[in-house]
């Protein structure tokens, strides 16, 4: 019988070794993927934000309207940042052996750099602001498909190669299992084997929210040039007719006033577009970075940072009693501060904004609510309000705003693994309702 144990005993050492070693090869390949995955998110949403209306383009267009040298070094030095982007992301694609390029995009990059000292020289012989934007301009449509492109093209090599790793580990504790029925530790086998899938069940949890990211990045980047198209034309056409107006005005002062001020409101509307755009798309791609938050504490801070708008508006906010619970600190502050500042922007003319935060434990989740006595929201128009860039006010309403703000607490909520809804039945005003688990729902790595 020693005997016996003499050979099991080498027999199931080796056989367990051997698939803790391959067990561990699989996580950290799958590990290495994420990573991997993860950068080229990150290289390109840097990428869009230095060529984009906050980058490049947007101080291109400034120099363009205001000829301040700030705004010429600036986009010289988005450029220059640019091309390092590019270059990050085709180091990415060549990692995985994708023999992907972006001259497309180092073309526009280099055009637009080029188009900067032409700008230079034109704004010195005296052309118009309207005459120069006719004369340098570029279609960057190609450049942006091609990021998409390159990015699409890494997303599918780390999935095919995650699908191989999953049918070697699927493979590997077949063998594992059979190899280990015929010892007497087949319980210490499958003890190690549910470990196995446990960590394996975590690392592809991982990599599957990491994909998420990265879709939510690519949703980002066509939203952003569906809004460098259409939304942020109307205040380049504002600016470009009364550039032109001042022109024809320049020997009538009080004329001349009138046209800035209305191409500082279309520079300042622009601006807004943009500035919550990539907020949203930052947001978006956060991950939440969980720490136990007293959230009356928590909203006594928002009040305070908000204490000049509440006064403006004679509001009265009611804070009932809020729990403590895990969550990320920073982007709840965003979601609070982003409910109070449609509270206290969509209320009814005349009426002093009632606003009401409150909050239920309900099993394992804890449901919050914040309420108002404004304008509220039609039922058919509840789900509608939380997509990006949906408003339901035109822009000669007296209801401004650029339609993320929902979006963004929609984003986070769900990023926490919660729900966000408009309670219909209510009818005082609007009454938005959202759910946050008692306990963290994923182990941020």
């Amino acid at each position: 019988m020693k005997f016996y144990w003499a050979i099991i005993l080498p027999i199931v050492f080796v056989i367990l070794t051997a698939y803790t070693l391959v067990s561990l090869n699989v996580t950290n390949q799958i590990e290495s993927l994420q990573s991997d995955l993860e950068k080229s998110t990150v290289h390109s949403i840097t990428l869009h934000e230095d060529i984009g209306f906050g980058g490049l383009i947007h101080n291109f267009k400034n120099y363009l309207i205001r000829g301040d040298m700030i705004y010429l070094e600036r986009a010289r030095q988005n450029a220059k940042d640019a091309l390092v982007d590019v270059q990050k992301l085709e180091k990415d694609a060549s990692t995985r052996g994708l023999m992907l390029d972006l001259p497309l995009t180092r073309d526009m990059i280099s055009a637009y750099a080029e188009r900067l000292e032409i700008t230079e020289d034109l704004l010195r012989q005296g052309q118009t602001p309207s005459e120069i934007d006719m004369s340098v301009q570029y279609d960057d449509r190609g450049a942006l498909s091609e990021i998409n492109t390159l990015l699409s093209a890494i997303n599918q090599n780390i999935e095919k190669e995650s699908r191989k790793l999953q049918r070697l580990s699927r493979l590997q504790t077949v063998v594992t299992a059979f190899a280990c029925a015929f010892v007497f530790f087949v319980a210490v086998a499958m003890n190690q084997l549910t470990s196995h899938r446990k960590a394996l069940k975590k690392a592809n949890s991982q990599l599957h929210d990491t994909l998420e990211l990265t879709e939510k990045a690519n949703k980002a980047l066509s939203q952003f040039a569906g809004v460098a198209s259409h939304d942020l034309r109307s205040p380049i056409r504002h600016i470009r007719l009364f550039s032109d107006m001042i022109a024809e005005d320049i020997a009538e002062p009080e004329e001349v006033i009138e046209h800035t001020e209305s191409i500082k409101k279309a520079t300042e509307k622009m601006d807004r577009l943009v500035q919550s755009l990539l907020k949203f798309a930052k947001t978006s791609n956060q991950k939440p970075a969980y720490t136990s938050i007293n959230m009356n504490a928590l909203l006594e801070d928002v009040r305070d940072d908000m204490s000049a708008r509440i006064e403006e508006t004679s509001a009265h906010l009611s804070i009932g009693a809020l729990p403590t619970i895990p969550a990320d600190a920073e982007l709840m502050r965003r979601v609070f501060t982003n409910l109070l500042e449609n509270a206290l922007k969509y209320s009814k003319s005349g009426l002093p904004p009632e606003i009401k935060i409150d909050a239920v434990e309900r099993d394992d989740v804890t449901e919050f609510s914040v309420s108002d006595n404004g304008i509220g929201i039609e039922p058919e128009f509840v789900d509608i309000v939380f997509e990006p860039l949906k408003r339901l006010h035109g822009s000669s309403s007296d209801f401004q705003g650029v339609g993320i703000g929902l979006a963004l607490v929609k984003s986070v909520i769900e990023s926490h693994g919660g729900k966000v809804w408009i309670e219909t039945a209510y009818t005082n005003g609007t009454k938005v309702n959202f759910t946050l688990p008692n306990s963290p729902h994923l182990t941020i790595g």
